[in-house]
């Protein structure tokens, strides 16, 4: 698909090219034999095509004089790329001075040719100077006292002789002047101070395009007198861009959008997007082939991802609210997202809502459009609407899903000095902590840590030490994927195992570190497993204080999830501090059990979490051996088979009772060789059900 620049295109969509042809007309007819210097003016708005209008008068330019093609310079200068001060008169002479040397001009006069030359070498030379060391700046401010003392060429000189190489040559050189428009007022002042002076070289024609309203006020403010006035003594014929008629426009924007359609394999009925362009005020968002050029770059990058999950008409006014309303376009989100997360929206008046927020008069039609009228395929059922809550979001996701997390909120978590605790948060909130954290557990994830690891350490583990979000083994397995990348991203990783270490200290006296207790385990875990865990560990056998401190914090910790298992308060931490005590402390974990593994509320929870698999009903359907090997080991299992034969009807939930006999019935000791029979399954230890 092809991306329309801001610039000079050989596509005639206006017509100008026909304009061009009899301005290059009147031009050379009225330009013959004379050897003063034509300035042209080309006025027209910002975005009316001059730029365009430029390229096809060079082009006729250059096919008038093809058979005589040493008759004929064309120079075009860019303004908007000369626009320092002190540099612009020279870099307009040398932009000319460079075209008088070009070896294919017919008859150099050799004196001209040879101050040229030098003038041009001495320029290169001041410029370089000028950009390495700023006294050589001074140079420019006294440049025919230099030139002068150097026994070069004044300006003046420099001027003459190249007038000569004009006159010598009778030919025409032709100097077109484009982007006026995207100067600032100050620099408009300049330039056309550049051209007054320049005025006088011979057998030139200046064309500039410009904008005549910003010209004259740029002249207006700077000068205080009439800028029209000024610009009438400068400019000596003056064009105007043929107006761009709304039906053009109306002509454009809809074979343009039939043209990308096809491409995409997308059709929609026109009938009711040509009503909303005339009637509804769509078409006043476009007054330029510039407008149309925006909107459609826009649309060939966002359509093709979101096509299929929106109402097409809906999406086309969405995007044009997008792109020439940004401040409305995040309004209508932010505001319109608040009513549907307070499930108020089936009650909103909308109208109202449009109204009281202060839209633009053209967002506030398309809005009314989108929300208010019924059109297109309203009788479908599903049809994906923007004004459907089911739908609302997807149309600023851009094809995004859900669960997946902005680029941007990645960016920001990277970027110095941001305030990553929110951010985090925020990715939480919006449900796409997972996505987060396995994005930023890509080892080839493109960042540059630019504050020390804590920074970004820091804030992971103080969410998990302070959400009540559940944790199951994705969440497990992201964190401590995040924790390890940051580390390998740090270009001192062993300084930043350092601090890794410091951030994962356990305080006994304090229960709310869930995250630091999390990364204890998984580091002790992976120990032998990934270099980065084995730098972290190598620094924890040197600081046993710390070993001491995460011993007893698992201590009192699975005393805590005992005591809230047993009211009924039991959660994804509670159970991995059984895991954890299994692993490394095992004298307080099997302390635990020989005091609970009869007690039926023990067994509903501990059983429940680790050893059954289950279907979207909850009904167990497997059995995981490997984690009652693990966990249960020879009489422990023995007993709570024993402990959940035993248990009365009604003592808990039928589903509940029904799942601990499965777990019984499939972990009963063969009579003849007293082994376990289980079948094969995964382990659910951290299954955070």
């Amino acid at each position: 698909m092809n991306i329309s620049a801001d610039a000079i295109t050989n596509n005639d969509t206006l017509g100008r090219e026909n304009f061009a042809r009899q301005m290059v007309n009147s031009l050379i007819t009225a330009f013959t034999g004379e050897q003063e210097s034509l300035v042209v003016g080309i006025a027209g708005s910002w975005g009316s095509g001059k730029s365009t209008l430029l390229g096809f008068i060079k082009a006729h330019l250059e096919a008038e004089y093809k058979d005589k093609p040493e008759d004929l310079k064309v120079v075009e200068f860019n303004s908007w790329g000369n626009t320092a001060e002190d540099d612009l008169e020279r870099n307009f002479l040398k932009t000319i001075l460079n075209s008088l040397q070009d070896p294919t001009w017919a008859k150099p006069a050799e004196e001209a040719d040879k101050k040229l030359k030098g003038y041009l070498k001495h320029l290169q030379r001041v410029q370089f100077l000028r950009y390495i060391h700023p006294i050589a700046n001074n140079l420019f401010e006294g440049l025919d006292d230099y030139l002068n003392q150097h026994e070069m060429s004044s300006v003046e000189e420099i001027k003459s002789a190249a007038n000569e190489l004009l006159l010598k040559n009778a030919g025409k050189l032709y100097i077109l002047i484009d982007d006026i428009d995207r100067l600032t007022p100050k620099e408009i002042t300049q330039l056309f101070k550049v051209l007054k002076v320049n005025l006088n070289l011979k057998n030139t024609v200046f064309i500039i395009a410009y904008d005549k309203e910003v010209v004259i006020k740029a002249l207006e403010n700077e000068y205080g007198f009439n800028g029209e006035k000024y610009l009438e003594k400068i400019i000596q014929v003056d064009f105007t861009m043929p107006t761009v008629e709304s039906s053009q426009l109306e002509l454009l924007f809809f074979k343009r959008l039939d043209d990308l359609l096809k491409r995409l394999n997308l059709s929609i009925d026109m009938s009711d997007l040509k009503s909303i362009w005339n009637l509804h005020g769509l078409k006043e968002f476009f007054s330029s082939i510039r407008d149309l050029n925006r909107y459609f770059n826009n649309l060939i990058f966002t359509l093709p991802n979101i096509a299929q999950n929106v109402y097409l008409p809906d999406f086309l006014l969405l995007e044009a609210i997008r792109t020439f309303d940004h401040k409305g376009y995040t309004h209508l989100y932010s505001g319109f997202l608040l009513t549907a997360r307070k499930g108020i929206w089936e009650s909103t008046n909308f109208s109202n809502f449009i109204k009281g927020s202060q839209f633009n008069e053209t967002t506030a039609a398309m809005l009314n459009v989108l929300f208010d009228r019924t059109y297109g395929q309203d009788h479908i059922p599903d049809n994906r609407r923007l004004k459907d809550p089911k739908y609302f979001e997807r149309y600023f996701s851009l094809s995004l899903p859900v669960t997946d997390v902005d680029e941007a909120h990645i960016h920001q978590y990277f970027a110095a000095g941001s305030n990553k605790k929110a951010i985090l948060n925020t990715i939480n909130k919006n449900g796409k902590m997972k996505s987060f954290l396995s994005r930023i557990s890509n080892p080839k994830l493109p960042i540059n840590l630019t504050e020390s690891s804590d920074k970004y350490l820091e804030p992971i583990i103080h969410f998990w030490n302070t959400t009540t979000t559940p944790i199951d083994k994705d969440i497990y397995k992201g964190i401590t994927s995040a924790f390890y990348q940051i580390l390998n991203h740090s270009e001192d990783k062993f300084a930043a195992a350092r601090t890794a270490v410091k951030l994962l200290e356990m305080d006994p006296k304090h229960t709310n570190q869930n995250g630091t207790f999390l990364l204890n385990v998984a580091i002790r875990d992976d120990a032998d497993r990934y270099p980065t865990s084995k730098m972290i560990n190598d620094q924890l056998t040197l600081n046993p204080e710390f070993e001491a401190n995460f011993s007893s914090y698992l201590e009192s910790g699975l005393d805590m999830a005992t005591l809230l298992i047993k009211e009924e308060n039991g959660n994804w931490i509670s159970n991995f501090h059984f895991y954890a005590a299994n692993r490394y402390n095992k004298s307080k974990y099997q302390s635990i059990l020989s005091k609970n593994i009869t007690k039926g509320w023990f067994l509903n929870f501990f059983v429940d979490r680790n050893f059954l698999g289950k279907d979207e009903k909850g009904n167990a359907g497997f059995v995981s051996p490997d984690s009652v090997a693990q966990f249960l080991p020879g009489e422990w299992l023995q007993q709570a088979v024993a402990a959940i034969d035993g248990l009365p009807d009604g003592s808990f939930s039928e589903q509940a009772l029904r799942n601990l006999r499965f777990f019984a019935a499939n972990c009963r000791l063969k009579n003849t060789n007293n082994t376990i029979h289980v079948e094969k399954t995964e382990p659910t230890i951290l299954s955070g059900r």
